[in-house]
């Protein structure tokens, strides 16, 4: 290889806005967060493909673009044809899945079995379209056991057009993170969940049906829907060894008093506080030890949570809910006999000016 060449580009993307770069004429990849990448473009003068700069009015110069490429020298044939085919570079750096880059041309849905073109795919894979026209499904990402995710989780949820083919997965802890990570980022799961995961019927029933509980639910039809296939003491179960970590962080739930009166002149709570039966229930469910009870005459209460910040409100409603219209093991019963009984102390407390009085 001649001095001309010798050539430096962007390998992958890394953590705190770092990038790999690597220099052709020895393969060594250095990491370069991307304020130094652009100095050395544009201060020095040096060419580094896949960065592009620009100008601000003022003079100033920028990176405004990054782009992940691919080792001219590490082409392989099913890479070449794919990007014939489909219009689309699947770009991989030492066995490594790190950028999806989408031409005009392309024909969407784009289906890429991952492990067709690497054994690994990283979490900060780059994903480009030349023209943007990104549709309901651009691209569909193949999954199957074979396939190490490096680096933490994949985009679920985060990026139009872009779903995931989990159906190939076994390892239900692995699938499940795709789950997990679409509830982190969806306003509406249940509205969403289509868009962006494909997997076995029995799994995405199950996550349908926690989606179910994190919107506010005005009847369980859907929910007695999915229950009726499996059996509703089956997705009871299901639910709560997904939910269970969540569910037992609630325990340590606790209310200000200022958050007590926020639901106190809350335009939904007269009858919660404002009545001698409300705080008779209010009084025996600091102690009571009956779930029953406490589902039957506390429930509203959780529904004025939803206004207050500082709480975990997504998992309040799934809990609140799953309470409601699922089956509870004694486990499950605990937790929300020992929530109702700290929140009832709470805003018992506030109301007879307690540490946590009303102001």
């Amino acid at each position: 290889m001649g001095l001309g060449d010798i050539m430096l580009f962007v390998s992958r993307r890394l953590p705190s806005q770092c990038f790999g770069v690597v220099d052709t004429d020895d393969g060594v990849e250095t990491i370069v967060p991307i304020d130094e990448l652009g100095s050395i473009v544009s201060d020095f003068g040096i060419d580094v493909k896949g960065v592009s700069i620009d100008t601000f009015p003022n003079g100033t110069k920028y990176v405004c673009e990054v782009l992940i490429q691919q080792d001219p020298t590490k082409i392989t044939a099913q890479q070449a044809k794919f990007r014939t085919l489909y219009d689309t570079k699947v770009i991989v750096y030492n066995g490594e899945l790190v950028g999806i880059h989408v031409g005009e041309k392309a024909k969407y849905p784009i289906s890429i079995n991952v492990s067709s073109f690497a054994n690994k795919i990283s979490s900060l894979t780059q994903f480009w379209w030349d023209d943007d026209s990104r549709v309901d499904v651009g691209i569909v990402l193949v999954f199957d056991d074979s396939v190490e995710i490096t680096g933490g989780i994949l985009p679920v949820g985060e990026i139009y057009g872009l779903k995931f083919d989990i159906s190939g997965i076994t390892d239900s802890g692995v699938a499940n993170s795709f789950y997990h990570k679409m509830l982190e980022e969806a306003d509406d799961m249940y509205s969403e969940i289509r868009e962006y995961i494909e997997d076995r019927e029995d799994r995405f029933d199950i996550w349908t049906c926690i989606s179910l509980l994190s919107v506010l639910l005005y009847d369980s039809k859907d929910i007695d829907a999915i229950a009726r296939k499996y059996g509703k003491g089956f997705i009871s179960q299901r639910i709560e060894e997904l939910l269970i970590d969540e569910f037992e962080r609630l325990r340590g739930i606790e209310l200000s008093g200022s958050q007590v009166k926020r639901i106190s002149t809350s335009p939904y709570s007269e009858l919660t506080f404002n009545t001698m039966m409300m705080r008779s229930i209010f009084s025996r469910a600091r102690q009571s030890k009956s779930f029953e009870f406490l589902k039957k005459y506390f429930w509203d209460f959780f529904d004025l949570l939803l206004v207050l910040d500082g709480l975990d409100i997504p998992a309040i409603r799934r809990f609140m809910q799953y309470v409601k219209y699922l089956d509870c093991s004694e486990r499950v019963q605990r937790i929300y006999i020992e929530v109702c009984n700290k929140l009832a102390r709470d805003v018992v407390s506030a109301m007879n000016g307690g540490s946590n009085a009303l102001h």
